[in-house]
């Protein structure tokens, strides 16, 4: 879910052109970017863009990054469930938006099966692993647990989530896909206490 992924090619040289920026003149530009962008997924990357990482500074002041974290988190929780159906890397998005916050997993929409639906889907990452001496690859999926669990407020209102959404399933309320089908697997080994080996 973390690994870097074909925007930071085309983003580059934005990143490289907001360096030219300091202080006030920089700050202003990144909040105008940021309220322009359409999706929360959008802002997300943008404040990827900007925030300080390992020995380097952020683009803007902390006051102006943690302004826009708010904004983040506000937005997020006036979002319709049918808006954040749409939202792309949505556990992502959650798990940003609500990195500062007491209570994320209380939000209304962790109620709505099609939510916890792309939810689940945006939790499934893969790894690839080769042995040494062959040129196979080999593929393997997994779910960003602890994102998930702590999106959910704990073990019991993920399994309280996936027994509302397999319902829907059966129901036919919501259609199954290809990555949720992988997803709800996995989350079957997880849940039953199944981890990855390193």
């Amino acid at each position: 879910m973390f690994s870097p992924r074909g925007e930071w090619a085309v983003l580059g040289p934005v990143v490289t052109l907001l360096r030219t920026l300091d202080g006030e003149p920089a700050d202003r530009a990144v909040t105008s970017l940021f309220h322009s962008i359409a999706h929360l997924y959008g802002k997300v990357f943008l404040l990827d863009l900007i925030g300080g990482h390992s020995n380097e500074p952020g683009l803007v002041s902390e006051e102006t990054e943690r302004s826009l974290r708010q904004d983040l988190f506000a937005q997020l929780c006036a979002a319709s469930p049918e808006d954040l159906a749409r939202e792309r890397m949505l556990l992502r998005t959650v798990v940003v938006a609500t990195a500062d916050t007491d209570s994320p997993s209380a939000a209304e929409w962790l109620a709505n099966s099609e939510v916890v639906a792309r939810l689940m889907e945006s939790a499934v990452t893969s790894t690839h692993s080769q042995t040494m001496g062959s040129v196979a690859v080999r593929t393997e999926a997994r779910l960003v647990w602890d994102s998930l669990v702590s999106v959910f407020g704990g073990d019991a209102g993920l399994a309280e989530a996936v027994v509302s959404l397999r319902r829907s399933l059966d129901e036919g309320a919501i259609e199954s896909t290809e990555e949720l089908t992988t997803a709800l697997a996995l989350y079957e080994k997880y849940s039953a206490g199944w981890r990855p080996e390193f």
